[in-house]
């Protein structure tokens, strides 16, 4: 069954249900695949990997932070900082940082390493996983600079991941639903 994007409603419309989120997630996602990647962007035109996922928490309402606010500069300059223990505070900052990358479904966030952690991608299908992320060394025969693209993870990318988050009001209805 292919992926495919669908028009993203709002959240703000009501109590909602984890799947139910998950699905706007991946709806909004894939509504920007192919979309071009530059360095510190964060869409809607274009995206780095940090502005893709931060772009559909927000657009969803589900990341949190005040424009302008110290925090919000910090998770905004993420793919600046090449410290990868700043990177880990900015996203423990604004996300939910599960207690292991098996426990990552559908609308997670997976952290890759490439030696070391600083790339994100959105899960969109598990078993097997699925990611759709911005990437800048993606040379498609449309862009030469990266692009936001869809990708199956191998069992050898799978080792590259390093730790798994959820969107703060993903996991608020996933608390309500238990």
């Amino acid at each position: 069954m292919p992926l495919q994007a669908t028009q993203a409603r709002s959240l703000t419309a009501g109590p909602t249900s984890g799947r139910e989120i998950r699905q706007f997630i991946v709806h909004e996602a894939l509504r920007h695949e192919h979309k071009p990647y530059a360095d510190q962007a964060w869409g809607p035109t274009y995206f780095d990997c940090i502005g893709f996922v931060g772009y559909v928490g927000l657009k969803l309402g589900l990341l949190y932070f005040e424009e302008g606010c110290e925090e919000g500069k910090k998770f905004r300059a993420y793919s600046q900082d090449a410290s990868v223990g700043l990177q880990k505070e900015a996203l423990d900052t604004f996300l939910v940082r599960l207690p292991s990358k098996r426990d990552a479904e559908i609308g997670d966030i997976f952290w890759f390493r490439d030696p070391n952690p600083r790339h994100l991608g959105i899960i969109v299908r598990v078993n097997p996983y699925y990611i759709i992320h911005a990437s800048r060394d993606c040379r498609s025969n449309l862009r030469r600079n990266g692009e936001v693209i869809l990708q199956r993870l191998s069992d050898r990318d799978g080792t590259y991941v390093v730790a798994a988050w959820r969107y703060p009001k993903l996991q608020e209805a996933i608390n309500v639903n238990k």
